[in-house]
């Protein structure tokens, strides 16, 4: 992994000097990839690693739409049947909602409905080959609709690596619609634990069972944070750990 050494800063309870690195904190559990806003690779652990994604995967899903030639008006009907938990649209009980809308629920607010309709209109298949032949992506595969917790069982789980998450990022952010979903989104308690600040973040978390997961770009540096099996207090403090380091902060405060 490469190094990201931090300046040391006094812990005024103790008394002493303390250098809290975060190569410390990387395990076979997790991969983490930090880009600084000018380019420099600050840490890069399991990068080329599969993860599974969690809501991760909703940001190739967001691709594969912004690449083609789609109308964002055009207005999608949503059955009863379609409508499942952690959705915006499934509480306030939405029939239909515009191609555009659509896609800003499943980033902004990780609408899950919205993803299984996006995922039915275009086909899990066609996805999927963009993903590969477009995008060309190492890892990545759209294996299941979200909350199928049955086909993970089974092996069919949305996996990705942060190799091609990065890539993915980039690709969404060159379109307007991409990134005013990706700064709308409303997770903000991993990679900004620690910042409290006015700053810049364009990102998406995802979180199921073992899995606790946060990517952005903060202030134009690339953040990414992919765990397995961590208990989700560690996995938090990585993740606010790498967005310390990302803005080239003291990792052992908080920026105000």
């Amino acid at each position: 992994a490469a190094g990201c050494q931090t300046p040391y800063t006094e812990n005024l309870l103790k008394g002493e000097y303390v250098l809290i690195n975060i190569n410390d904190c990387l395990s076979s559990k997790n991969s983490v990839y930090i880009v600084s806003a000018d380019g420099k690779e600050l840490a890069a652990h399991n990068i080329y690693a599969p993860f599974r994604s969690a809501s991760i995967i909703k940001l190739f899903i967001l691709a594969y739409y912004l690449e083609n030639e789609y109308d964002f008006d055009e207005v999608i009907s949503i059955s009863s049947e379609e409508m499942i938990e952690y959705s915006d649209i499934t509480e306030l009980g939405m029939s239909e909602a515009t191609l555009r809308a659509l896609l800003v629920l499943m980033i902004a607010s990780s609408d899950n409905t919205a993803a299984n309709v996006l995922i039915k209109k275009a086909g899990m298949e066609a996805i999927n080959t963009f993903l590969r032949e477009k995008l060309c992506v190492r890892e990545t595969v759209i294996g299941r609709i979200m909350l199928d917790y049955k086909a993970a069982k089974e092996g069919r789980d949305n996996i990705t690596c942060l190799f091609d998450v990065k890539k993915c990022l980039d690709v969404c952010l060159s379109h307007e619609l991409g990134k005013r979903a990706l700064g709308a989104q409303k997770c903000r308690d991993r990679i900004l634990r620690y910042i409290y600040s006015d700053v810049e973040f364009y990102g998406k978390a995802g979180e199921i069972p073992k899995v606790y997961n946060d990517v952005g770009y903060l202030n134009g540096a690339f953040v990414g944070v992919l765990t397995y099996s961590m208990t989700r207090t560690a996995a938090a403090e990585l993740c606010g750990i790498a967005g310390l380091v990302a803005l080239g902060a003291e990792t052992d405060s908080v920026v105000i």
